[in-house]
Parts: C-alpha cells; structure tokens; sequence
C-alpha cells in the first residue's frame, strides 16, 4: 500500500501511528522483512525494524518476531503477553496453503463456489491444521447444497476450534445451534457478536474524538464493568468533559484489573487500559485542582515506563505534567 494512503486510512480510523513495510529477496532463498512505523499526523518515522528468514515458509514467523519487537518499543518492559496467538498457530505456517486461502475466500465473496471449494481444498491438503479454511470450506459446500460434507468438516472444525479467530469460533456455534436447532445458543452466539460489534463501534469513535457517538455505540448493550468497556466509556466521558463519570468509569477499570484471580488471563493480557487509566485520571485531578492526586496517578503510570525506547505518547505528556505539578508545588 501507498504510504500515503496508508495514511489515510490511519488518519480516518483515529490511529496515533501506522506500519508500513516491504519484503525483499536478498539471497537464492532468503527474505528481508523491513518495516517502519509512522506518526500519522507528520509521517515522521519513530521505529524501524528489519528481520531475515532463510525461505518464504518462514515469513509468518518473521512477522510475529516483529511485532512483538515493535510491541516492546511502546509498551512497558514485561507487559508483552507471552501467550498472545501467532500468526501461525491462528491462520498457518504454509505461505502456499494461505495463497490457496485467500483465492478461496476471493471466490466465495464472488459467489463461485466451485471456485472457492477447489481453492480451499487446496489450502486444507497443504496444512491439515488450517481451521479457518474448513471453516469457509464448510460453508461453500453448505451453500451448495451438500449437507452431508459440510457437516462432515464440521466435525473437523469442532476439534480445531481453538485455532480459529474469536469471531469465527462465533460464527461456527451460531451455526451449530441453527442446524441444531438450540435456539438458546444461536441467541447467545448472537448476542456476542452483536456485543463485540458494539465495542468495536465505540473504539473508533474514542479514536475519532467522537465522546457522544462512543456512548452511543453503546445503547442497548448492558453497562459491563470489564476493562475495554469501563476504559473507553471513560475515553468518550473524557471526550464530553464529564469529570464525574470519568473518575468512575476509570476506577472500574483499576478495579476490575485487580479483582482478576487467573494469573493465566493476567499473563495473556496486555495491561494497557489500566496503565493508562493512571494517566487519564492524572489529567482530570489536574484539570479539577487535586494536584497530590495528579501526582501520584502520573507517578504510578509512569513507574511501568522507564526505559528511554517507550514510544507511547502519553509518557512524554505524563512526564511534563508531572514535572510541572511538582513545579507549583516547589
């Protein structure tokens, strides 16, 4: 992609920065993966990285190392999730199989299901493990008419789950409960999507600076108390100068990290909404004349970054808040 479309795209979905990259053949076999990250406002490069790999079939590996590189450079040291999904163990490690995948799912979008059930077929002999290529295999042949197969790759998508995308392991238990007529799990399966939807919906505008049609992707959905919800209510409050529901949505957020007992879930998870709701709360008690309680929110915030490669702009804003509070204090 054009590095100015890319930016673009990234200026219209409210993203503080972008990626773009290139990947080069610099040996009979070997690949060179180069990557940049970009402000999005003045397309200043903030990070570069670049990696080799010995063939094409290790690209998808070259990718994660990448980003979990890229990752370090903007989150604070030991916050990287060690058990977040590769690339590889959630789609595949077989470039050729991920070809024959996409020209599946190309032809599926085209309505050629022949097309489709050819290309996908292709994709499952090549990596066995693929789920998401059973998954819309499954559905071509749904589509045209052959039950008994579909339902046969169903069983095989039903050992694989675990593989495939949260929103695709969705879909198949929407699917399930319409051929097993478990009405209950079809409207529980729903409802997740719907809700996930609606999170997503919020996100953007908090990224747009848009606090009203934040809280408004949210009519209809219970008020959850989990992290992205409380975090980015307080974003769009934040965004209407709502103080008060602020502090509140921001504390939930706190809260709820610290009320989690699965230290397996504490270890997958990137504490980002926490940290970050230090930040923000340092920002409202400035803003509403409680300078102690602003210093020691930026101090906690800034207590998880102290290593000079922290990308993340608002350690930069923290730390000249903070130095400005204990100015006036003086």
């Amino acid at each position: 992609m054009d590095p100015g479309l890319a930016q673009a795209v990234a200026r219209d979905a409210g993203a503080d920065a972008f990626i773009t990259g290139a990947l080069l053949k610099v040996g009979p076999t070997q690949l060179r993966l180069d990557v940049r990250v970009q402000d999005t406002q003045s397309r200043q490069i903030v990070e570069s990285e670049k990696l080799e790999g010995e063939s094409v079939q290790n690209i998808f590996g070259m990718v994660d190392s990448l980003t979990a590189r890229i990752a370090g450079h903007f989150l604070p040291g030991g916050s990287i999730p060690g058990k977040a999904p590769a690339i590889e163990q959630a789609a595949t490690s077989n470039v050729e199989a991920y070809r024959h995948y996409q020209l599946g799912l190309e032809a599926q979008n085209r309505y050629l299901s022949a097309d489709a059930i050819r290309e996908l077929e292709e994709a499952v002999r090549l990596d066995p493990q693929f789920a998401s290529a059973y998954l819309h295999l499954s559905f071509s042949y749904r589509y045209v008419g052959d039950q008994r197969k579909s339902e046969e790759l169903d069983a095989k998508i039903e050992q694989l789950q675990f593989r495939l995308p949260r929103h695709e392991q969705l879909l198949f238990q929407v699917g399930l409960g319409r051929r097993s007529r478990d009405t209950e799990a079809m409207i529980r399966s729903h409802r997740i999507i719907e809700v996930r939807r609606a999170l997503q919906r919020m996100i953007v505008s908090v990224a747009r600076n848009d606090g009203s049609g934040a809280l408004a992707a949210a009519t209809g959905i219970p008020k959850f108390l989990t992290e992205p919800w409380s975090f980015n209510r307080g974003r769009a409050h934040l965004l209407l100068n709502d103080y008060v529901a602020v502090e509140q949505e921001f504390k939930n957020t706190l809260q709820e990290r610290r009320n989690m007992g699965n230290l397996g879930f504490i270890l997958a998870h990137v504490p980002l909404y926490a940290l970050l709701s230090h930040f923000y709360l340092g920002e409202i008690y400035e803003k509403t004349g409680k300078p102690q309680q602003a210093i020691d929110e930026y101090q906690s915030f800034l207590s998880h970054f102290e290593g000079p490669r922290t990308r993340l702009p608002q350690v930069g804003e923290a730390r000249t808040a903070l130095n400005r509070l204990i100015a006036v204090r003086g």
